[in-house]
């Protein structure tokens, strides 16, 4: 069956003329649908973008000629990406993107990091949603699931293992398998597309299947229930095997592996969101150059400056590049690739001091290179005309050095913690030059407990209960822990590192200005009396951990249930994570 352009046209009618849907990546970019003309074979819409300020809006239409281009690529039966079929990327591309993502039989999929579509009329979904197709699916680009499963045991029995043995357990391994083959069979996944998770062959798609599933209400009783927590602890043995084998699809020649992903980006939210993990998730195998700001951190810090460096005996200046002109250099060098400039911690700089001049470099045209090339001082234009001398660059100033352009691969990545109260707060144009993408707190369901002797707290039903004390007393989200606020040690948060992480920042960040009222918060000192809990009350007279003051926190922040006649015992212990 062919994917014919009336076919395209009437599925993009079915979205309702008149409806709005978001960019695939990005809720900000809202796409209207104007009109489908079908004697024209015409779309029309309006495109707003809320990440400027104020929101920028543009008209347009696709064509004929663009949507037969379109109709073909996905008739073929391949995963397609929209900016390589109608060569080039921009708005207006995504815009159709959106659109047909939203259709009935049209899924999204990531290979190699860049957004995909994949029309497959066996299988739909709900008009005007999102869902994301399981690689495997698509045709001739992947083995058996017999023999993923194949290879996945065989790989499995020879991993480390926490057992005496020192290797992962033959029967643990067919446990996983039969988990990962069979387990989104039970009615608790019914909403979940894939069933058999061995036709999932592509890391990154496994990712996101993988977060999607752990947020199926009922997952959480089911994995425990199921084999001792196996199931959660397959699935993570299984990405981690996807990983190493980087079971990925071709990239389709000639495109950029990131193509309509942001080239600015800012990735904020509360401490322990998981924010540097699911960007460097994103971003894993490709070339990336970090930074981290500070107070002290500035224009030459950032870009370079001429530094005493030794050649041979003698001392001598130099001009040595810092994260910008190293990023820049090999994003000029490679054109085919994306590089990745990470900065960390972006708001704990003066942003305004620290890009000075490549401030204006922000301004991106529809092609993804700066709109408004800058003038590079002799020292820089100097470095990168030695540094571009072999280099294929069409640009001529570029390669002179004496004009500063990004280009459209390289991507300027950070991340901020608003519990960080900035020293400088950025302005208003410099924070339009960027895409926001906040992160969440959100249970990420591993079933992490707080361990205090025999002493048994969620670590989620805990993160729950303080967060709501904490939005209480600060009248603001910023300061609210996220569930990797810590990292557990297999599934636990023992007593010392709740009191010497968690209880500290709590004591001295969040509530040392803060009257604190409630049960949790009392102690009983000598004598009867009751006092407000402070943090060295944690703490025994020879700096050991207070284990029955940490318990009684514990327990009245999250009381326990009762335990029925009898107890139970925990099913069998399985190796690997939980």
């Amino acid at each position: 069956m062919a994917y014919s352009i009336q076919q395209l046209l009437a599925d993009v009618k079915s979205l309702g003329v008149g409806n709005s849907f978001p960019y695939v990546n990005s809720d900000q970019k809202i796409c209207k649908l104007d009109a489908v003309d079908d004697g024209q074979q015409r779309i029309s819409f309006t495109f707003t973008n809320n990440t400027t300020t104020p929101p920028t809006v543009e008209n347009g239409n696709f064509t004929q000629d663009k949507l037969q281009l379109v109709a073909n690529a996905l008739s073929a039966g391949n995963a397609i990406n929209i900016d390589a079929v109608l060569n080039g990327g921009g708005n207006k591309r995504s815009v159709l993107e959106a659109f047909l993502a939203h259709t009935e039989h049209i899924f999204v999929c990531y290979v190699n990091g860049a957004k995909h579509l994949f029309w497959t009329p066996q299988h739909s979904h709900v008009v005007g949603s999102l869902c994301y197709l399981a690689p495997g699916l698509v045709a001739n680009q992947y083995v058996s699931s017999g023999q993923m499963e194949n290879d996945f045991q065989q790989w499995l029995v020879q991993q480390p293992s926490r057992g005496e043995s020192g290797l992962f357990g033959a029967s643990h391994a067919t446990t996983y398998c039969g988990g990962l083959r069979t387990c989104l069979n039970d009615p608790v996944f019914d909403r979940v597309f894939v069933k058999n998770l061995f036709e999932v062959q592509n890391d990154r798609c496994f990712q996101i299947l993988f977060d999607t599933i752990r947020k199926v209400p009922g997952y959480a009783a089911y994995n425990k229930g199921w084999n001792n927590q196996a199931f959660n602890a397959a699935m993570g043995k299984y990405l981690k095997y996807l990983q190493e084998k980087t079971l990925s699809m071709p990239m389709q020649t000639g495109t950029n592996a990131f193509a309509g992903m942001p080239l600015q980006r800012i990735t904020y939210g509360a401490p322990g969101t998981g924010k540097s993990f699911g960007m460097n998730e994103c971003i894993d195998g490709w070339s990336v150059v970090r930074t981290t700001f500070h107070p002290d951190s500035d224009y030459s810090t950032f870009v370079g400056a001429y530094k005493p460096t030794m050649n041979g005996a003698a001392i001598v200046y130099s001009f040595v590049p810092q994260a910008f002109l190293t990023a820049y250099v090999q994003a000029w060098k490679d054109r085919e690739h994306p590089q990745f400039l990470i900065i960390e911690e972006i708001n704990r700089g003066n942003c305004a001091q620290i890009f000075g001049d490549l401030f204006q470099l922000l301004d991106r045209d529809d092609e993804g290179e700066s709109r408004y090339p800058i003038d590079a001082d002799k020292d820089i234009a100097k470095f990168l005309a030695d540094a571009f001398a072999a280099a294929e660059i069409g640009d001529a100033d570029v390669k002179s050095g004496v004009k500063l352009k990004l280009p459209s691969n390289l991507y300027i990545w950070a991340t901020m913690n608003t519990s960080d109260q900035s020293l400088f707060p950025m302005d208003s144009a410099f924070k339009r030059r960027w895409d926001w993408k906040y992160v969440p707190i959100k249970n990420a369901n591993l079933g992490w407990e707080i361990v205090v002797g025999d002493c048994e707290v969620d670590w989620w039903k805990f993160l729950v209960a303080i967060n709501k004390i904490v939005k209480g007393v600060t009248n603001s989200a910023d300061k609210q822990l996220g569930y990797f606020f810590v990292k557990a040690k297999d599934s636990v948060i023992d007593a010392e590192m709740f009191v010497n992480k968690v209880a500290f920042y709590l004591w001295n960040d969040v509530f040392k200005d803060c009257e604190l009222d409630g049960e949790a918060f009392k102690i009983e000192r000598e004598g009867g009396e009751v006092d407000v809990l402070a943090f060295q009350d944690f703490f025994k007279e020879d700096g050991a951990i207070n284990e029955e003051v940490l318990k009684n926190f514990l327990t009245k922040l999250v009381p326990q249930p009762e335990t029925a006649p009898g107890g139970s015992e925990p099913g069998p212990a399985v190796d690997g994570e939980a």
